[in-house]
């Protein structure tokens, strides 16, 4: 069981998997850190969708409005 992204990166550029999904943030980060990020591509299909959350300053209730709105609106 492999139990943080660490240990996956390490695992995947040790060659002991072919591939990894995730978020394209996610797989940026690991395709940078890796010895040879030119050897990684990224694939451009997105087979699920993970928005990532937005953050509002508290008590600004008006704007988290417009920011659930325009969430929701990109999901549907």
């Amino acid at each position: 069981v492999i139990e943080s992204t660490t240990e996956l990166a390490k695992t995947f550029f040790a060659g002991r998997c072919d591939v990894l999904t995730s978020d394209a943030s996610q797989l940026a980060g690991t395709r940078a850190i890796s010895p040879k990020p030119e050897d990684y591509a990224i694939l451009p299909e997105i087979i699920s969708k993970e928005p990532l959350a937005p953050a509002v300053r508290h008590g600004d209730d008006q704007f988290l409005d417009i920011v659930d709105f325009a969430v929701l609106a990109m999901i549907n």
